[in-house]
């Protein structure tokens, strides 16, 4: 699902099925190479340049495709039906900020430096007081604020944006969502399975993969994607390894199920999704 599809789509959720429209059964793919050449009579200078694409070419001339799967993932997904019980808002005045300094210190300190501090210090305990999570309004925050609205100081602000710009709290409520059960979403997939034994070459396999991919993709395996869903890759290519092949402490990890785990984190972001298997005992 991950390596096809964004891993984080929003309302998905498993338990996860397939459906099988095409499943064929040893699909051999021709490795390519490409000759660069030129001709022309040999007594002048003028050369025709050639480019030749050769397939089936080589000692190991053809790549195993175990399997081929056209189809889809099938997913769970609930509606978003929850509804919006109460909206509140609240927009701090910060012309009240000098009025509050004069009630509690008698005037406004002389000290521009002081001057400042103190409408910092209000105008944060304001903003915090009116969302449901102020620890996250800090200092660091604030001089963010200033400076991606083009303030030096919350006096600058007060001078030059009177009543004008505003930093508000918005609240907003929902009700427990309805108790709706999941319905099926199926997500247009085409899959190449590849079932390789070990000793493997890890970089080998890539560079297979990549291959694969690239011929199928021309071939016109791809399934049409869902629009309303962002898709990783047209075709996912799947390896069915054994499990011994992250014993290897090469891999990034102190055991092999964090290596695994690392293993398919960095191959689904090239469409690539990992099965590991252990072998029966005896």
């Amino acid at each position: 699902m991950a390596a096809g599809y964004a891993a984080d789509v929003p309302g998905l959720a498993g338990p996860y099925s397939g459906s099988f429209d095409e499943f064929q059964i040893g699909v051999s793919i021709p490795r390519r190479a490409t000759i660069d050449g030129h001709w022309g009579p040999i007594t002048s200078m003028e050369r025709t340049e050639v480019q030749l694409a050769l397939a089936g070419v080589g000692r190991a001339s053809m790549v195993r495709v175990d399997a081929l799967w056209r189809g889809s993932v099938v997913a769970r997904t609930s509606p978003a039906s929850a509804r919006i019980r109460q909206v509140a808002s609240a927009w701090p005045d910060t012309n009240a900020i000098d009025r509050e300094i004069v009630a509690g210190l008698g005037s406004l300190p002389a000290d521009s430096a002081a001057l400042e501090r103190e409408r910092r210090t209000r105008f944060l305990a304001i903003v915090r007081a009116s969302v449901g999570a102020p620890a996250a309004f800090t200092d660091v925050w604030l001089e963010d604020w200033l400076h991606r609205i083009g303030a030096e100081s919350i006096g600058d602000v007060m001078a030059r944006y009177p009543g004008q710009l505003l930093t508000g709290a918005l609240h907003v409520a929902f009700a427990d969502p309805a108790d709706t059960p999941p319905s099926p979403r199926s997500l247009p997939l085409s899959v190449a399975i590849l079932i390789r034994d070990a000793p493997l070459s890890i970089v080998d396999l890539l560079a297979d993969s990549k291959m694969i991919r690239e011929h199928l993709l021309e071939a016109g395996v791809e399934r049409a994607p869902d629009q309303a869903i962002g898709r990783r890759a047209p075709l996912v290519v799947v390896w069915i390894v054994p499990s011994s092949v992250f014993d290897d402490p090469d891999w990034p990890g102190a055991d092999p199920v964090i290596r695994r785990r690392g293993a398919a984190a960095w191959l689904g972001a090239e469409g690539i999704a990992v099965a590991a298997l252990s072998k029966p005992p005896g």
